[in-house]
């Protein structure tokens, strides 16, 4: 697992050359993991947050293809919280009471396949959609998401912010609590090497 070590140096101990790491160490692992949900006018969103190791910070971001600026505002946040690693922040949305349904617009849907049935005709081809392309299509027509608020709206931004603040404290958290087990683990097998060389000592001079 990588690990993210305090800046503070460690004091060696001068009759075992091993370091001391009380009150020293500070670890985080580099991996983490955060959840939020929120919602603005009548859409819901979830909001998952996640972290792998990377020497310095990169961000990625995911969200409604009509907020272009989203991850210009997400990084500057992010860079509040964290210093390193991959972070991906991934937006998902859903109007409220709506089921996990493709959204899309039928009228262009429909145009579509009379267009590419008069080509057929034209080509003298053989012309028989099938799921697979009224998909394809359905992906093509998505409907713009009723309801979306702007995202230059204070508002907006107000909100988002919490969100992603909030699930990057939980990845944060995360990376902590993992930090000291290793941390713990760490400072138990240095205190057994030193346990163990003192007996050799006390042997050797016997």
């Amino acid at each position: 697992m990588q690990l993210e070590a305090g800046a503070s140096p460690f004091r060696r101990l001068p009759e075992t050359g091993f370091a001391d790491f009380s009150g020293r160490m500070s670890l985080k692992s580099m991996t983490g993991y955060g959840r939020a949900g929120f919602s603005l006018g009548n859409v819901e969103f979830t909001l998952e947050a996640s972290a792998v190791n990377r020497r310095g910070l990169e961000v990625f971001v995911s969200g409604p293809p009509e907020w272009t600026g989203l991850e210009r505002l997400v990084t500057g946040w992010v860079r509040e919280q964290v210093a390193r690693g991959k972070v991906s922040l991934i937006f998902q949305t859903k109007a409220a009471g709506e089921a996990n349904a493709l959204a899309w617009d039928a009228d262009a849907v429909g145009e579509s396949l009379r267009k590419l049935e008069q080509q057929a005709v034209l080509a003298g081809v053989s012309f028989a959609p099938d799921a697979g392309l009224l998909l394809r299509l359905a992906e093509l027509h998505r409907t713009r998401r009723e309801g979306l608020p702007s995202l230059e709206a204070e508002e907006t931004q107000a909100v988002l912010a919490g969100a992603v603040r909030g699930a990057l404290g939980q990845l944060v958290a995360m990376r902590e609590a993992e930090g000291k087990f290793l941390e713990t683990d760490l400072v138990r097998r240095v205190d057994g090497l030193v346990t163990l060389l003192g007996q050799i000592r006390e042997h050797s001079q016997g």
